[in-house]
């Protein structure tokens, strides 16, 4: 069903209105309560479509002509030929396919969003956008390998942004298991294209400290925090990491001291009594030797310089007494 727009409705004759004033009032209230008739009619159908009466199958309002298979969108997407005949109408479906789960996305009908999405991409393959958005809609879904697929073949597509790449690495790096060397590799790359982009620093930097986390590699969280501390100093994330990193480095003071400013910033309370329990966990004193190597070394020097000591005392004493047993003197 098309809508289309008249803009007689508000038209008037100005020079009848100068005549005949009377009846120009008349048509005036005539042709305003006309608009407000059109106005109710269409809100009342609005409203209609979003809360069906029970037992009526839902209506759908389209903008193109060409029908939509709502229960398997999929299923039918205009051929080549018919969307070079008419490119408009076709615009016009991919409109619809959008609103619809647009639509489906507000009512937090996921498995009806993602359909819609998947046939966008289906009809637009070379473009990243409905790649994205079924991405994004099954990673809400928790069907992780889904996501991972629909995100992987949208960084290869025109029209691709930064946000592909952090959801792609948030959701390879979100894997309970270790990374396997195929997919650093894959990471890496992803970060050396965003760094070689004039706004992708800190997109790059995201995903290095996420990967840094992962792999507790002290020297990518080093890189990156310098990096995010300069161009998000405050954000909870860059404090996040800045605190993975003193963690790392046995930095406990300095754990504490980001603690205190992730307080300060938009960091939930449950995750932050988890970090201040694991650092108050981790700088217990009777741990520190067998986190921390250096701590290790000094227990070790303590000790031997405890036990020389202890040597040290007794010979001196043995020295001190005479012997015992000895014979006395003729």
């Amino acid at each position: 069903m098309r809508v289309r727009s008249n803009s007689s409705w508000f038209s008037m004759a100005n020079s009848e209105v100068a005549l005949k004033p009377r009846r120009a009032v008349r048509a005036a209230w005539r042709s305003s309560a006309l608009v407000l008739l059109l106005c109710a009619r269409f809100a009342a159908h609005a409203h209609a479509q979003e809360a069906p009466a029970a037992g009526t199958p839902p209506q759908h309002f389209q903008l193109s002509h060409f029908a939509i298979n709502f229960d398997d969108p999929e299923s039918q997407i205009p051929t080549i030929a018919e969307r070079n005949l008419d490119p408009l109408e076709f615009g016009y479906f991919l409109q619809d396919l959008a609103a619809e789960a647009l639509k489906a996305e507000r009512k937090k009908e996921y498995g009806k969003a993602v359909k819609f999405w998947r046939a966008s991409a289906k009809a637009v393959p070379d473009e990243a956008v409905a790649f994205s958005h079924a991405c994004a809609v099954y990673q809400v879904m928790g069907e992780r390998e889904h996501a991972l697929e629909y995100c992987a073949r949208a960084l290869n597509l025109r029209g691709v942004t930064s946000a592909e790449y952090l959801r792609y690495a948030e959701l390879m790096i979100a894997q309970p298991e270790p990374l396997t060397a195929a997919q650093v590799q894959d990471l890496d790359a992803a970060i050396a294209h965003l760094r070689a982009q004039p706004t992708g620093a800190d997109p790059a930097s995201v995903i290095e400290c996420q990967m840094g986390v992962k792999l507790e590699d002290e020297a990518r969280l080093a890189r990156c925090t310098a990096v995010l501390a300069k161009s998000m100093p405050n954000d909870a994330h860059t404090l996040t990491y800045q605190w993975s990193l003193a963690m790392k480095r046995h930095n406990y003071g300095e754990a504490r001291g980001l603690l205190d400013k992730m307080a300060k910033a938009s960091m939930q309370p449950s995750a932050l009594a988890d970090l201040r329990a694991a650092t108050a966990k981790a700088s217990a004193w009777w741990r520190r030797p067998f986190q921390d190597p250096r701590y290790g070394f000094a227990l070790i020097c303590l000790v031997g310089l405890g036990g020389w000591l202890i040597v040290r005392k007794r010979a001196q004493l043995r020295d001190a007494t005479p012997g015992a047993g000895a014979a006395p003197a003729a």
